[in-house]
């Protein structure tokens, strides 16, 4: 019997969940969530040399948003939509 891990470049560096599902298609961050009894919500600031970040402990579910420390994803299950530098004000009428 072999056991192996996946790992990739990025923090979190393992995968939490690996796929396809029966479709062919990619596991999502909540499929993976609803997984996990650990994936509660119940979140805490994870403070390093680079800043802070919300995390949710014993969490394997990360997101490829790359806004975790050190281009790493973020295991809250929040979806967060980054603006880009450059993006227009809303205007006032």
């Amino acid at each position: 019997e072999v056991y192996h891990h996946h790992v990739q470049d990025n923090p979190p560096f393992a995968y939490g969940c690996y796929g396809p599902n029966d479709d062919g298609s990619l596991v999502t961050v909540e499929q993976c969530r609803a997984i996990y009894s650990d994936c509660d919500g119940n979140l805490e600031d994870l403070t390093t040399y680079e800043g802070t970040i919300q995390y949710d402990a014993w969490c394997p579910c990360w997101d490829g948003s790359g806004l975790g420390f050190n281009g790493g994803g973020l295991n809250t299950g929040i979806d967060i939509v980054p603006l880009s530098a450059t993006s227009p004000s809303p205007t006032v009428s």
